[in-house]
């Protein structure tokens, strides 16, 4: 049973909570917690009230953290951007920007309230007075084109050493992001172009990323204008993508890619390549032979999220940029009737359109002309997307005269190519399954994308830089958190967690610390606020110990 214990200790008196136990049949105090002087117990028995009380966001600064000791970001930065020893380092600086993305990302004017929040200070001793807008963009100004580039480069071969990251098959893709930059204002990388946003009005730029297959970790990234092609850019990378692979000192690696980056030139660069192998895809408005393959000559594809209907594959060998590849055409049902139901229901819209534009013409007057009409034409059918399906005659004899009709083999050749994709391959020693799932998980680098534009978790959009510098460091920090976000996700993947990444950062973001005063103390107490089992959990699947902070 515990007693209260007295202590003497320099003439002072101090008093414990023990509990003795026999130990080989002689008393032994086995347990004891300090309680303080009798002035400080007389204090807590009477209630005295905490003066001041804040709490801290501890979990995910930890867990963030527990990845940097092992990447050593602001060193690589600091070794590749030195600066004179005054003030923060360039390193400190971004890496506080690459947290704030990983966590809750924040203007770089709010930045320095948001850190402030957090529990950063109990890992790192940070200038607070040094944490303006002002001085985060000083520091990104220092940072040149090469100086990403390698920062990026060496970030990629210390994460693939340190976590052994598997390099048997890499997915590669592009994708863009508009700026708020007006047209006069001087920018090499920010260009007009066409994007799936839809935001034709305003600059783009484009980030091409290299992800690993397994765990969709980022290896390797540039920014560059988004008017480039997506063959002609890869091709102006290859050199630069394929030393930092070659410099992984890997086994032979396949490169997986999208038709969009199919050129005789890059083909045979790879070809030339003996460490690097590739799946690509065709486009199956340029196969329409392989397309009407009867689908009784398809074998069926075991893929985790097809659980109603299989995906099915059909496999031969085709010369292609001039060598024999393995050709596979997969066909997915469930895709197929989604296009369907797409090219029904635009149809419908689009012959609807051009019947109220006939109806209009009984009441055509003088300005009206075939020119003006055969322009509203072509702009309803550029509008439709299937501009080849309608095939619309204007004529003029008294009166105005519009036939409109829909072509059965453009319809019949749309039909063979939904749900279709043609992959191809020098992996002629693969099977047909490890072909088709290989090139699926380029899913991956799309959600890797979808994860950079998420306005809840990295957020690059909206993008107020204004100068091509500051913006291929913005495009390194948000790559940069991209990294640390696969990594977490890693952990909790190989924990045996089954947790979503963006849960278990909420679940992360909801541990803090509580720091209070009482009265007449001036020393802080700090205790980290109570953990549910969920917390705890968590904790231990990513291999955080808390308490382990100064």
């Amino acid at each position: 049973m515990p007693y209260l214990l007295k202590k003497k200790v320099k003439g002072r008196t101090y008093y414990y909570l023990a509990e003795t136990q026999r130990v080989q049949g002689k008393p032994r105090i086995v347990w004891q917690k300090y309680l303080g002087t009798a002035e400080r117990i007389q204090e807590r028995l009477q209630g005295a009230e905490i003066s001041e009380i804040e709490t801290f966001e501890l979990g995910s600064v930890a867990a963030v953290e527990s990845l940097e000791k092992d990447i050593g970001f602001i060193d690589i930065v600091d070794r590749i951007v030195p600066k004179r020893d005054q003030g923060m380092s360039v390193g400190q600086y971004l890496y506080l920007v690459v947290l704030n993305r990983v966590i809750e990302p924040k203007s770089k004017a709010a930045l320095g309230t948001w850190l402030k929040g957090t529990a950063i200070g109990e890992y790192r001793d940070l200038d607070w007075s040094a944490l303006d807008s002002a001085n985060f963009w000083d520091q990104m100004e220092k940072v040149e084109a090469k100086d990403v580039e390698a920062i990026g480069d060496e970030v990629a071969r210390r994460v693939v050493s340190v976590y052994d990251v598997s390099l048997d098959c890499l997915l590669y893709d592009t994708t863009n992001f508009f700026t708020q930059m007006s047209p006069e204002t001087p920018s090499e990388l920010a260009r007009y172009a066409y994007t799936k946003a839809g935001k034709h009005e305003l600059r783009h730029v484009g980030l091409s990323l290299l992800c690993n297959r397994e765990d969709g970790i980022p290896l390797f990234h540039r920014t560059y204008p988004a008017n480039i092609h997506d063959s002609k850019l890869m091709f102006q990378l290859y050199a630069e993508m394929g030393a930092l692979l070659r410099s992984l000192k890997k086994s032979r690696m396949t490169l997986i890619f999208d038709k969009g980056f199919n050129s005789p030139e890059n083909i045979a660069r790879i070809d030339a390549d003996l460490g690097l192998s590739f799946i690509g895809a065709l486009s199956p408005y340029h196969h329409p032979d392989l397309c009407r393959v009867p689908l009784e000559d398809d074998k069926a594809i075991e893929t985790e999220d097809e659980e109603d209907e299989p995906l099915l594959a059909y496999r031969t060998s085709l010369e292609l940029y001039g060598r024999e590849r393995a050709v596979v055409v997969t066909y997915n049902p469930r895709t197929y009737r989604k296009k369907i139901h797409w090219l029904s229901r635009t149809i419908r819209k689009t012959k609807a359109r051009l019947q109220e534009l006939r109806r209009g013409l009984l009441e055509a007057d003088g300005r009206t002309t075939l020119k003006s009409i055969q322009r509203k034409v072509d702009n309803i059918l550029a509008e439709s997307h299937i501009a080849t399906v309608f095939e619309v005659d204007v004529s003029f004899k008294k009166e105005y005269r519009m036939s409109i009709r829909t072509n059965p083999q453009v319809l019949k050749d749309y039909r063979d190519r939904f749900g279709k994709n043609i992959l191809f391959t020098d992996h002629t020693e693969w099977s047909t399954d490890e072909i088709v799932l290989a090139y699926r998980d380029r899913n991956k680098i799309e959600t890797a994308f979808r994860q950079v534009k998420s306005p809840e978790m990295i957020r690059w959009q909206p993008m107020y830089h204004w100068t091509d510098s500051k913006i291929r460091v913005h495009g390194l920090t948000c790559v940069m958190a991209l990294l640390y976000l696969s990594l977490l996700s890693r952990k909790l993947h190989r924990s045996g967690l089954t947790m979503a990444l963006d849960r278990a950062m909420e679940v992360l973001r909801s541990i803090r610390r509580a720091v209070y005063l009482y009265p007449g103390s001036t020393k802080p107490i700090r205790k980290l606020c109570r953990l549910g089992s969920t917390e705890e959990e968590l904790l231990k699947a990513l291999g955080i110990e808390i308490e382990a902070v100064r």
